[in-house]
């Protein structure tokens, strides 16, 4: 899963940097402005020729670098939030505009990584005792569109890849619900009352934490 998903994330990073650029390079084409207006009145001030004048440059050019500095730092903070968000949206459209083949692959690994999970908590609640921690029923829920265009057929190519792998041992549980959930893409694993929840949202909302500093460290390293 996150194989695809880093290559996704590298694509829409190389974008959103020449959009950070593009907008770094206009903050400081302001700051560019208003340090020649204040060259200027600098220049003049020096003409003056005295000690009043002398301490006004000095003052003039902290002004500048101050309001130079000021200027490029709030239009890159703006930015970056926008920027931030732009990231998570497009790698969502990318996800979204996958080819079926792809897609069905991304959502075989979320299933797998959801299956493994719960085996790993049934089998921790056996340990303890818990017989009735195995869900009887382990369903699959997509979206409506999802639905109809894998249905079944997530679960059948599914027993093809984890054939001999511990859960592969779950399949005789696992089936595709009848009902849909309105989520944006990926799917919910619904193990008895538990719900594991491997939706884009979900799976957005955990990894963006984790995922900020790189690119911030990415769009934003000067």
């Amino acid at each position: 899963m996150m194989t695809g998903l880093d290559k996704i994330k590298d694509k829409i990073l190389a974008d959103a940097q020449a959009d950070a650029d593009s907008t770094i390079a206009a903050a400081q084409a302001e700051a560019d402005k208003i340090t020649a207006d204040y060259a200027a009145r600098i220049e003049a001030v020096k003409r003056e020729g005295n000690d009043r004048a002398t301490k006004e440059v000095h003052d003039l050019l902290a002004r500048t670098e101050s309001a130079a500095e000021n200027l490029r730092r709030n239009v890159v903070l703006e930015a970056r939030g926008e920027l931030m968000d732009e990231v998570f949206r497009r790698t969502l459209r990318e996800l979204r505009a996958m080819s079926d083949d792809d897609y069905e692959e991304l959502l075989l690994a979320l299933l797998r990584t959801a299956l493994a999970e719960q085996l790993e908590t049934e089998k921790t609640a056996l340990s303890l005792g818990y017989e009735d921690a195995v869900a009887p029923a382990l369903e699959v829920l997509l979206n409506e569109n999802d639905k109809k265009r894998f249905g079944t057929a997530l679960t059948d190519d599914l027993r093809r890849t984890v054939i001999g792998k511990p859960i592969g041992e779950m399949l005789p549980r696992l089936s595709v619900a009848q009902e849909t959930l309105p989520i944006d893409g990926g799917l919910v694993l619904r193990c008895g009352e538990v719900e594991i929840n491997c939706s884009f949202t979900m799976i957005f909302s955990q990894i963006r934490a984790g995922l900020e500093p790189e690119i911030e460290k990415t769009l934003f390293e000067q």
